[in-house]
Order: C-alpha cells, then sequence, then structure tokens
C-alpha cells in the first residue's frame, strides 16, 4: 500500500509560512514599541533637566542675561512638552498596532490549526485503512496455509 500523502499540505505550509511571518511581524512591533518607550523616557527626562534648570535660573538674581536663558529654557522645554505629547501618540498608534497584529496572528493560527486537524483526520483513516489492508492480507495468508496444510494431509 501506499505512504501517506496529504493532497492540502502546500496549503497547509503556505499557513505555517504565513502564522511565521505574522510572529516575526509582531516581535517586530513589540521592539518597535520598545525603543518609542525608550525615546519617551529620554525626551521625559531632558524634560525634567530643562525644569531643574529653569528652577535654578528663577531661584538666582534677576538680570537680562539670566531672563534670556531663562526665556529659552522656557521654549525648549514647551518644545520637548510637544515632542512627549507626539511620542505619547507615536506609541498609542503601535500599541494599537500590536493589537491587530495579534488578531491577524490568531486568526492565522486557527487557519493552520483547522488544515493541522484535516491532516491528522485524513492520517487516521489511512491509518484505519492501512490496518484493514494488512488484516485482509494476513487473513488470505492464513487461509492459504491451512488450505495447503489440509490438502497436504
Amino acid at each position: 500500500m501506499a505512504r501517506f500523502k496529504f493532497r492540502l499540505q502546500k496549503i497547509l505550509e503556505l499557513r505555517k509560512r504565513k502564522q511565521e511571518d505574522r510572529q516575526k511581524e509582531l516581535a517586530g512591533l513589540k521592539k518597535l514599541l520598545k525603543e518609542e518607550e525608550k525615546l519617551l523616557e529620554k525626551l521625559k527626562k531632558q524634560g525634567y533637566e530643562v525644569r531643574k534648570k529653569i528652577d535654578l535660573i528663577q531661584s538666582k538674581k534677576e538680570n537680562s542675561l539670566d531672563m534670556e536663558e531663562l526665556t529659552r529654557h522656557s521654549d525648549y522645554l514647551d518644545s520637548l512638552r510637544n515632542r512627549i505629547l507626539s511620542q505619547i501618540r507615536t506609541i498609542r498608534k503601535v500599541i494599537e498596532d500590536i493589537e491587530n497584529k495579534r488578531g491577524e496572528l490568531i486568526d492565522a493560527s486557527k487557519e493552520k490549526k483547522i488544515i493541522e486537524t484535516l491532516k491528522e483526520q485524513q492520517y487516521k483513516k489511512f491509518r484505519e485503512s492501512l490496518e484493514n489492508w494488512e488484516k485482509k492480507r494476513l487473513d488470505e495468508f492464513g487461509m492459504i496455509n491451512y488450505s495447503h496444510r489440509r490438502d497436504n494431509k
């Protein structure tokens, strides 16, 4: 009897590849999220440092040079706040992308599982068919053997 050959093997391989691709894409998005979060922390740290400088300038005696420096630091702090808000939006977008990619990965896994289940069912039927075929052959050999022994007596 022939070996087991699954007719949908190519489709199963495509589904496996699709699942692996989604896993890689999800891993890439998670890595991107970490990078974006690090950048946000860096911006927050810069903001904290600028606020400390502003507080230091304000605690000194006021003169025109200090006021110019204070204005420059305040403008930079405003710029940092805008960059922080923009970075928060970027992080939210990446998180949304991660959730979407998780959904795609779940769908790809389900699609692959359906084909794998079908393969298992077909393999089980193949094994049963093979066992029945072997059983019939053994029965036939037994009958032939019995027939030869009876005829030889």
